[in-house]
């Protein structure tokens, strides 16, 4: 290699390092942004878990029911599927009340057991749910994070350092700036 290739490549190699560290002093300045995968969060958070099993526990009873009517429903129906050709049209009509009767049971326990476990979700993680934001917002605090969010089902957790709080900006912003009527 003579001596002006060798020039050259080392010029290139210093050129490269330049860039390189400048590209690296611009990135330390920058802040940090965060986003979680809420299904893999609450998967991996012990306590979210541990509620989810509790509303399963106490959940299981009633879909056992629910099952059960299912199965007594399907029954009916075979029933009504099979003797239809033998049966009378009064015990054919005793038999398409009984089948309407499995199924309203049946949707009755359904609609139940929607709402209980709804209703359950929405009562248990709630100190869920405040325990992670406490959780984000020492992680954010401490691995200098400037914003870190993620999506439920109830609503969005979010951590936000101070120095991105811009809500006195906003309210500035629409007092200067109302909508048009």
């Amino acid at each position: 290699m003579s001596g002006h290739e060798s020039k050259v490549g080392w010029a290139a190699a210093v050129l490269a390092l330049a860039a390189l560290a400048l590209g690296v002093v611009s990135y330390v300045g920058q802040p940090l942004y965060g986003y979680t995968d809420v299904n893999q969060l609450m998967a991996g958070y012990g306590p979210a878990s541990a509620v989810d099993q509790q509303i399963e526990d106490e959940l299981g009873p009633l879909r056992d029911k629910l099952k059960d009517q299912r199965q007594a429903t399907a029954a009916v129906e075979a029933k009504a599927v099979a003797q239809k050709a033998e049966l009378s049209s009064a015990d054919l009509a005793v038999l398409q009340l009984q089948l309407v009767t499995a199924r309203q049971r049946q949707d009755e326990l359904d609609r139940q057991l929607v709402s209980l476990e709804s209703r359950l979700r929405q009562e248990r993680m709630i100190p869920v749910y405040e325990g992670l934001n406490r959780q984000m917002r020492r992680f954010g605090e401490e691995k200098g994070y400037a914003i870190i969010w993620t999506a439920t089902s109830a609503g969005n957790l979010a951590y936000a350092s101070d120095t991105a709080n811009i809500t006195d900006d906003l309210l500035a912003w629409m007092s200067a700036n109302p909508l048009p009527e």
